[in-house]
C-alpha cells in the first residue's frame, strides 16, 4: 500500500508540474497570441522538427518541468513533508491557471463559443448580390502573400519599430505603390479575429470573412467535402471572367484545406511541393524547411508566369513565401548576415528576394498590364522577436499594391483590416463594385468607411469571436458522429448484442496497443464495422534500435490481413480500409496517398502523407483522425452510424529535419 501511495503522490506532482510547465511554454512561445491562435497551433501538424524548434521545446517546456519537479522534491525531502511540497506546487499552479484564465480570456472564449451573434450576417455583402464589372481589357494579377511579414519590421522613420529596417527592399517597393497611408509614407493591414494565421488570412482577403470552423478545428478543412461551398470568393469571381488561376507554395497544400479551398473556389491550380517534385520542377527527393525554400519558389514562379503569359489569356498567380515562418525562419546560404540574430537576417533576406522578383517583373513586357499585390498574411508568431515592443505600438501586416488600374477618391489615411483587401484587390484591376463592399470588406479606393472606421477594433473582434449561426450555415460542417457524453455511450451500448458489448468493453479497457489491435481484429471480420488506418510521418521507426519494440505491432497488423512490409516501407505514406473480407491498402515511399470509397451508404475519404506530415480520416464529410505521429486509426460502426474509437499507434519517435 505504501508503494501505491507514493506512486499516486508522484503522479499528482507530475500532473501539476506539467500544467505549470505547459502554461509557461504557452506564455513564452505565444506571448501575444489569443486562445484561438494557440488552439490552432496545438491542433496543427508542424512538419519536420527543426533544430530551433526542438531547442525551444527543451528550453521552454522540458527544462521548466524538470526545475519544478526538482524544487518540489527538495521541499518534500528537506522539510520531510509531502503536504507542504504539494501545497506550494498547488498554490503555484492555481496562480498560473488564474493568470492564464485572465490572460487568455478563457471565460470570454467560452461565452463567445456559445453565444449567437448576428454581427457578421448583418454586415456581410454577398458578392453574388451586387454588380461587379470588369474593364474591357482584363489585367493580370500577381499576388504575393508573405509569411509573417509586418510593417513593424521597418525602421522608425518609416512607421516601423526598429532602429534599422529589416525590410528596406519592401519599403522601397511600397514607396511607389499604394498602401492607403494618406500623408504618411506607409500603412498596413490589421488582422482581426479569424484571420491571424495563414489559412484564416487567406480566407479573409479572398472571401472577406473570418475563418470560423470551431466545430472541427481551425486546421481540419482538408478532408471536408467542401470548403464554404456557397461563399463567393476572389477566385470564383476571376474564374467566371475567364482568368486562368494558379497558386504556388513551397509546402504541401493539402494541409489546412488550402488545396481544397483554391480548387473549389476559382478552379485554381495548386503548384505545391508535391506538384513540383512530381513534375520535375525540383528534385524528387529534395526537402528543406516546409518543402522547398523561397529561393526555389521565385525561380519556379518566373518559369510558370512566363508560361502563362505565352498563352495570351488573363491570369492570376498567387505566391506564398515561407522562409519567415516561426521559429526563427529558414536562412539560405546566400543571405547576407548583417544583423546579430538569425530571424532579422531571414526577414531581411526575404525582403531582398521579393525586391529582386519585383525588379524582374518590371522588366517584363507583360508588366504594363499586370497589377501586383503584396501582403503579409499575419503578424509574426515567432515567440520572442516582438516581445519587447510596447503595447501602445500598433503592429500591422505589410501591404502594398503596385501598378494599380484605379485611383483612390481621396488621400485620407485608411484604417483597414484583412477583410478590406478582398474588394480592394478587385478594384485595383479596374473592377467596378456596386456599393464598394464585398464580404465584410470595403474597397479602400472609395470613400466608404471600413468596419474599423465605423467601430472600435475591440468591438469588432468581440463580435467576430462570438458564435455565428450564419457562419455555421455558410460552412455547412456536418455533425460529428463521435460520442458526445455518457448518455450517448449508454444509448449506444443499449443497442449492442452481448458479444458486441463484450468486444466494446475490451476495446475501451485494453491497456496496450497489442491488446487493442487484437480487439480490432475481432471487429474487422464483422461487416458492420469499418476499420480505417492512416499514417502520419511514416509507419515505422527511424532507426533499427527501436524496431524490435514494435515488431509485434506489425505482426498484429498483418493479422488484420494487411500485406505491406512495414519495416521495408517505414517512412512511407500509408492507409488502409478494412470491412469484413474487403481490405484496401495504399502506400507510397515519397508521395501522399489518397483513397475515397463508399461502404453501405457511407463515404470514406482517407489521406496519408509522409513528407507532407499529416493523416486524415474523413467519414461522411467529417474529420475523425487525431493526426498523431504514427498509424492513426478510426473504428466506425456502419450499422449504428457511430465512431466508437479514434486513436493512433506511435510507431516511431520524433523526426528531425
Amino acid at each position: 500500500m505504501k508503494v501505491i501511495s507514493v506512486f499516486f503522490k508522484i503522479v499528482i506532482v507530475l500532473i501539476l508540474a506539467i500544467i505549470c510547465s505547459g502554461l509557461f511554454y504557452v506564455f513564452t512561445v505565444f506571448p501575444n497570441a489569443k486562445l484561438e491562435e494557440i488552439l490552432f497551433h496545438i491542433q496543427s501538424p508542424i512538419g519536420y522538427f527543426t533544430y530551433d524548434q526542438i531547442t525551444s521545446v527543451i528550453i521552454n517546456l522540458c527544462i521548466p518541468l524538470i526545475i519544478i519537479v526538482l524544487i518540489v522534491c527538495y521541499i518534500w525531502n528537506f522539510f520531510k513533508s509531502y503536504r507542504l511540497a504539494l501545497l506550494c506546487l498547488s498554490l503555484g499552479t492555481t496562480l498560473l491557471v488564474g493568470y492564464a484564465t485572465e490572460r487568455l480570456e478563457l471565460y470570454q472564449y467560452i461565452e463567445d463559443s456559445v453565444t449567437d451573434n448576428t454581427f457578421i450576417e448583418s454586415h456581410y455583402i454577398d458578392p453574388k448580390s451586387v454588380s461587379i464589372t470588369f474593364p474591357p481589357q482584363k489585367r493580370n494579377l500577381i499576388f504575393l502573400v508573405l509569411e509573417s511579414m509586418e510593417l513593424t519590421f521597418a525602421d522608425k522613420k518609416t512607421g516601423g519599430y526598429f532602429s534599422h529596417s529589416r525590410i528596406p527592399h519592401l519599403t522601397e517597393i511600397a514607396t511607389e505603390g499604394e498602401s492607403f497611408a494618406g500623408d504618411d509614407k506607409y500603412n498596413g493591414s490589421i488582422p482581426l479575429f479569424g484571420t491571424t494565421w495563414t489559412m484564416g488570412a487567406t480566407f479573409g482577403f479572398t472571401a472577406g470573412l473570418p475563418l470560423k470552423i470551431g466545430l472541427i478545428g481551425a486546421n481540419s478543412m482538408t478532408t471536408q467535402n467542401h470548403f464554404f461551398e456557397n461563399v463567393s470568393t476572389l477566385g470564383d469571381i476571376l474564374d467566371k471572367q475567364g482568368y486562368r488561376n494558379f497558386v504556388l507554395q513551397g509546402s504541401d497544400m493539402t494541409f489546412a484545406g488550402t488545396e481544397l479551398y483554391f480548387r473549389e473556389h476559382g478552379n485554381i491550380k495548386s503548384l505545391d511541393y508535391k506538384y513540383c517534385t512530381k513534375n520535375g520542377l525540383i528534385p524528387h527527393d529534395y526537402y528543406v524547411w516546409w518543402g522547398f525554400e523561397d529561393q526555389k519558389l521565385f525561380d519556379i514562379a518566373k518559369q510558370q508566369i512566363l508560361l502563362e503569359v505565352s498563352r495570351g489569356e488573363p491570369f492570376s498567380f498567387i505566391i506564398y513565401t515561407s522562409d519567415t515562418h516561426m521559429e526563427d525562419g529558414y536562412l539560405s546560404d546566400f543571405c547576407p548576415k548583417i544583423f546579430d540574430d538569425k530571424y532579422s537576417n531571414v526577414i531581411n533576406c526575404s525582403s531582398m528576394q521579393i525586391g529582386n522578383f519585383i525588379s524582374w517583373l518590371k522588366k517584363q513586357p507583360f508588366y504594363e498590364n499586370t497589377t501586383v499585390v503584396i501582403v503579409g498574411d499575419h503578424l509574426t508568431m515567432d515567440s520572442d522577436y516582438c516581445s519587447n515592443i510596447e503595447r501602445d505600438y500598433k503592429r500591422k501586416t505589410f501591404f502594398s499594391i503596385l501598378n494599380s488600374n484605379t485611383i483612390r477618391e481621396n488621400n485620407v489615411k485608411r484604417n483597414y483590416s484583412t477583410f478590406d483587401l478582398f474588394p480592394t484587390i478587385l478594384a485595383s484591376l479596374g473592377v467596378k463594385i456596386e456599393g464598394n463592399k464585398l464580404g465584410l470588406g470595403t474597397n479602400l479606393y472609395s470613400q466608404v468607411p471600413t468596419l474599423l472606421e465605423r467601430y472600435d477594433e475591440d468591438i469588432v473582434n468581440s463580435n467576430l469571436a462570438q458564435k455565428s449561426l450564419f457562419m455555421e450555415y455558410l460552412a455547412q460542417i456536418p455533425k460529428s458522429k463521435m460520442f458526445n457524453d455518457e448518455i450517448d455511450i449508454k444509448n449506444y451500448i443499449s443497442q449492442l448484442s452481448e458479444k458486441e458489448y463484450k468486444t466494446f468493453l475490451e476495446l475501451f479497457e485494453c491497456k496496450d496497443y497489442l491488446s487493442c489491435l487484437k480487439v480490432i481484429g475481432d471487429l474487422a471480420i464483422n461487416e458492420d464495422f469499418a476499420i480505417v488506418f492512416s499514417a502520419r510521418n511514416g509507419i515505422g521507426p527511424l532507426s533499427s534500435s527501436s524496431l524490435n519494440s514494435i515488431k509485434n505491432i506489425y505482426k498484429e497488423l498483418h493479422n488484420l490481413n494487411l500485406k505491406v512490409d512495414f519495416e521495408k516501407h517505414s517512412q512511407a505514406s500509408y492507409l488502409a480500409l478494412i470491412n469484413g473480407a474487403s481490405v484496401i491498402e495504399k502506400y507510397n515511399d515519397s508521395e501522399s496517398v489518397d483513397l475515397q470509397s463508399d461502404i453501405k451508404g457511407h463515404h470514406f475519404h482517407v489521406v496519408s502523407a509522409g513528407r507532407g506530415n499529416y493523416a486524415y480520416i474523413n467519414i461522411d464529410g467529417m474529420e475523425y483522425s487525431i493526426n498523431g505521429y504514427g498509424i492513426n486509426f478510426v473504428i466506425y460502426d456502419l450499422k449504428r452510424d457511430k465512431v466508437i474509437a479514434s486513436n493512433f499507434i506511435p510507431t516511431h519517435g520524433t523526426r528531425t529535419q
